[in-house]
């Protein structure tokens, strides 16, 4: 077993890298499936039979929103983890529930660049947040891979929006971090 939740653990994504690191993130909610979630991370070591204790990743931003939830995990160049998730601006029922005017609106990211052992601050993937272009794709699309990243340090991220009896719109987002 890798984790058990006392709450509600949901969306998992796992990765491993060039050492044999197995590195896991989830959504937690910890008073249950109908109540705010927040982004947790754990790894296991090569070698060893357990997981470390989960590590919050999307603190202080799941303050700030009503929820975080579905992330997505990619390893890049040196081991650097990129962690991106749906944010729910406003009041939600439920990851899996969300009220049909507060669908997910933007997406948070983190990344390490020591093999999981500390996380930048989080943020908004600048551009990804604006209400007027609707909410972020479809409830089927909050569980597919938006984010992808490779040895030199760049990444990608793709995202849909739709605005009902308006638009549906596919945006990439591009980025790069420094390889050590």
């Amino acid at each position: 077993m890798a984790h058990q939740s006392g709450g509600h653990a949901d969306a998992p994504k796992i990765a491993v890298d060039h050492a044999g690191t197995v590195h896991l993130v989830y959504a937690e909610s910890p008073k249950g499936p109908l109540e705010p979630y927040h982004i947790e991370y754990l790894h296991m070591r090569k070698g060893e039979e357990r997981f470390a204790p989960p590590v919050p990743l999307s603190s202080p931003q799941s303050k700030r929103f009503e929820s975080v939830s579905f992330p997505t995990l990619a390893i890049g160049g040196n081991d650097h983890l990129f962690v991106l998730w749906e944010i729910f601006p406003g009041s939600v029922v439920g990851a899996f529930f969300p009220r049909p005017s507060n669908r997910p609106q933007g997406l948070g990211f983190t990344y390490s660049s020591d093999g999981g052992q500390t996380f930048a601050k989080p943020s908004v993937i600048p551009g990804s947040f604006d209400p007027e272009q609707g909410f972020n794709g479809s409830l089927q699309g909050l569980f597919m891979q938006k984010l992808t990243a490779n040895n030199r340090g760049d990444i990608a991220v793709v995202n849909s929006t739709f605005k009902p009896g308006q638009r549906s719109q596919i945006w990439l987002f591009l980025g790069h971090v420094q390889a050590d």
